[in-house]
């Protein structure tokens, strides 16, 4: 049985075929990079395929919300990658049952709504991308509970409030960007102690005040 499908970086066009599914032993689908597009309800098929563990869906033509049959997919996922699309709606409550996701990619899309908190319940995460999008309310307070965090990418959204001191429990945090938004007061020192936060901190383009606090040094 199939085990991998890669088809990324081509000019393959139209739906993805709904019997996907029947590929029991499926453990990487890669869809990346072409000229896919409608909507995505093939990923109710793939339910079927208990072993897979990634999921390349970036850089096509895919539109309408992210189904509810996402939080049926395999609990073995560890990467999911839906970015640079035209899907809209906010992120369904069922993308918390993908407990083992390592890298979620869902940047330059269309989302809406608040970013779940139930982020914050995914212990394995390591990457998560969300920029380029139209998320508003706050930055989730339990973000500081993904200790495993290397890169948190939130720019160019329309998130207010402040930055959480919590993230400053991540201590594998090597980059944020939380540029472009409306974020405002100061920012916390917690996060200017992160020590391994060494590629990257954007902060710009936001409503930030205060002082800069000596830990930037």
């Amino acid at each position: 049985q199939l085990q991998i499908f890669e088809i990324t970086y081509n000019n393959f066009m139209g739906s993805v075929p709904t019997n996907l599914g029947n590929l029991l032993d499926l453990v990487r689908l890669s869809l990346g990079g072409n000229h896919l597009g409608r909507d995505l309800n093939f990923l109710t098929s793939l339910r079927n395929c208990s072993k897979l563990e990634e999921l390349v869906l970036g850089g096509n033509q895919f539109e309408g919300v992210l189904p509810n049959s996402i939080g049926n997919l395999s609990t073995q996922l560890n990467s999911l990658y839906v970015e640079g699309n035209q899907i809209s709606g906010t992120i369904p409550e069922t993308l918390e049952n993908l407990m083992n996701l390592i890298v979620l990619y869902m940047d330059m899309n269309l989302f809406t709504g608040v970013i779940p908190s139930y982020i914050g319940k995914f212990p394995m995460l390591q990457i998560f991308s969300l920029s380029g999008n139209n998320f508003s309310g706050q930055i989730p307070n339990n973000l500081g509970n993904l200790t495993q965090l290397i890169q948190l990418y939130l720019s160019q959204n329309n998130l207010e409030g402040s930055i959480p001191s919590s993230l400053g429990n991540c201590q594998n945090l090597q980059s944020l960007d939380v540029s472009q938004n409306y974020l405002s007061g100061v920012i916390p020192w917690q996060v200017f102690d992160l020590y391994s936060l060494s590629l990257l901190l954007n902060l710009a383009h936001n409503l930030f005040s205060g002082k800069l606090p000596v830990q930037v040094g």
